[in-house]
């Protein structure tokens, strides 16, 4: 409470001495922000997006934070190919749920018994230094549970039981492309299966090279 001591108004109307309440203090954070608004004599901590407002956001919606984590490791993956002074061209689709829609084989009727929390597909065209044109295509699959993400990876790493769509099976301009598999890598970390296939676009491509940039997809 405040004490108000007795006045006289503009008008000559006399008010005697009284309590009132303490005005409400209001405080604005502005998305994204990071730091301490000072509200009266305290504060109050803003941080929404660091620490634990940050953690406690992924926790409650994993699906979107590892579609989030998804499109910023494909990100990467175009710059570190960039700097090896390739040229690269990328196309992107993220699904939340109902994976199952997106495979095919035996990784199709797995997906559709353990349902993903997400699926980032992409494909990368590079334009190789030496002059060489590839495809890669990968699938960044969240689970679960990691007992569902051991056993999925397991499964798509075994060539003929199916895998995620590939990406360039839906473009028109890359459905001719044969993805054999010959050329495929895989990476796990927790409930997070990677998996990615390097292909030629021409004639003449190295083995080396598409073993080369497979990995380079995994392991950054």
């Amino acid at each position: 409470m405040v004490k108000v001591r007795a006045y006289t108004k503009s008008d000559g109307t006399k008010v005697r001495k009284h309590t009132r309440g303490a005005p409400k203090a209001a405080a604005v954070i502005t998305a994204g922000a990071v730091g301490v608004v000072a509200i009266g004599s305290g504060a109050v901590d803003v941080s929404l997006f660091g620490g634990r407002a940050a953690q406690s956001a992924k926790s409650a919606n994993p699906a979107r934070s590892g579609a989030t984590a998804a499109r910023g490791a494909t990100l990467r993956l175009k710059l570190r190919l960039q700097q090896r002074g390739h040229r690269v061209e990328m196309t992107e689709q993220t699904d939340v749920g109902l994976c199952d829609r997106r495979a095919y084989g035996r990784a199709r009727g797995f997906l559709r018994q353990h349902p993903c929390e997400s699926l980032h597909r992409a494909l990368l065209e590079v334009r190789h230094k030496d002059g060489y044109a590839i495809l890669i295509v990968l699938a960044v699959t969240e689970l679960r549970d990691l007992a569902a993400a051991n056993e999925f990876k397991t499964l798509v790493d075994t060539h003929g039981t199916g895998n995620v769509t590939e990406l360039s099976k839906e473009i028109r301009k890359y459905q001719r492309v044969d993805i054999t598999g010959h050329n495929y890598r895989s990476h796990q970390e927790g409930t997070t299966v990677t998996n990615v296939q390097a292909e030629p676009l021409a004639r003449g491509v190295k083995a080396t090279v598409l073993t080369e940039l497979a990995t380079l997809a995994t392991t950054g």
